[in-house]
């Protein structure tokens, strides 16, 4: 194994992800499963969310080191953070993210501190969806929310005033991933 190379398997113990509404994803198999990563320019890391581990990594790009590890295996989040999509990093060091639960699925941001990570802010709740689910604040400081499965994508204020939202049930679809684009138009 050369020095960047990093595996799952040596950082983090496998278990099982048996949620405790009984949902199993994949059988129980699929703890290592990674919902998304990001290059994080300023620092020179990958943040990498696995999701059905509860773990969020930051790691060196250039040794593959885990710098920190958020989560189930690593400093605690209160309240901890299940079944996470579409993690980001705000400008102001906090973590933006997608939570797919049982009962209280939806927009969750944590502050980072020295012992782990804080909520500060939720979004509405409510939707189930089992796959999926983006939240990306907006330049006007509400936060843009794809429930995924949930068949919904809204934007809320900072005090969960619904601004607007946009429904796929009578369609009978979800609505994927979504990317935001300052234009439509080349030039622009």
């Amino acid at each position: 194994m050369c020095s960047s190379d990093l595996t799952t398997w040596d950082i983090l113990t496998a278990h099982s992800n048996e949620r405790s509404d009984g949902v199993s994803i994949y059988g129980g198999t699929d703890w290592t499963h990674g919902n998304n990563l990001r290059y994080l320019d300023d620092t020179d890391e990958y943040l990498l969310s696995l999701g059905h581990a509860d773990d969020i990594l930051f790691i060196d790009r250039e040794t593959a080191a885990v710098n920190t590890i958020y989560g189930l295996d690593g400093l605690p989040a209160s309240p901890q953070f299940d079944y996470q999509h579409d993690v980001n990093l705000l400008p102001d060091g906090n973590l933006l993210m997608f939570m797919t639960e049982p009962d209280t699925s939806g927009a969750v941001e944590y502050e980072v501190t020295d012992s782990g990570l804080e909520e500060v802010w939720r979004g509405p709740e409510g939707q189930r969806p089992l796959a999926l689910g983006q939240a990306r604040r907006l330049e006007n400081g509400n936060t843009l929310v794809n429930a995924g499965a949930g068949n919904d994508i809204y934007e809320v204020t900072p005090d969960t005033e619904m601004v607007w939202r946009l429904s796929s049930d009578e369609a009978g679809t979800i609505f994927g991933q979504f990317q935001l684009l300052d234009s439509l138009y080349d030039g622009d």
